[in-house]
Order: C-alpha cells, then sequence, then structure tokens
C-alpha cells in the first residue's frame, strides 16, 4: 500500500515536473515566434511600402 502510494506521488512529481519544464520551453518560443512574427510583418510593410513609393516615383519621372 505505502509503495503504491509512493508510486502515485512519484508519477505524480514526473507529471508536474514535465508540465512545468514544457510550459518553460514553450513559453519562450511563444514570445519568440510572436516577436518573429511581427518583426518580419513590420519588415515587410516597410518594403512593400517602399516598392509602391518607388513605383510611384518611376511612373511619375515619365515625360
Amino acid at each position: 500500500m505505502l509503495n503504491r502510494a509512493g508510486n502515485v506521488a512519484f508519477r505524480a512529481s514526473i507529471a508536474t515536473q514535465t508540465k512545468k519544464s514544457s510550459n518553460r520551453v514553450f513559453i519562450p518560443s511563444a514570445i519568440i515566434l510572436t516577436i518573429t512574427g511581427f518583426g518580419v510583418s513590420l519588415f515587410g510593410l516597410h518594403r512593400l511600402d517602399d516598392s509602391r513609393k518607388h513605383a510611384f516615383y518611376l511612373n511619375s519621372n515619365k515625360p
């Protein structure tokens, strides 16, 4: 009986440890992905805006 209780406690501690470690791994990766996505979207929008301006200048400079 005591062995069984110890086994259950051991399993529970392993489960909580894996849960904690997965959260510890998951949260920073989620933050990194969010920042990367945000940066890429900003950079992409900036590039798109630049190319649009460039095309506009090319078109407006035509005689």
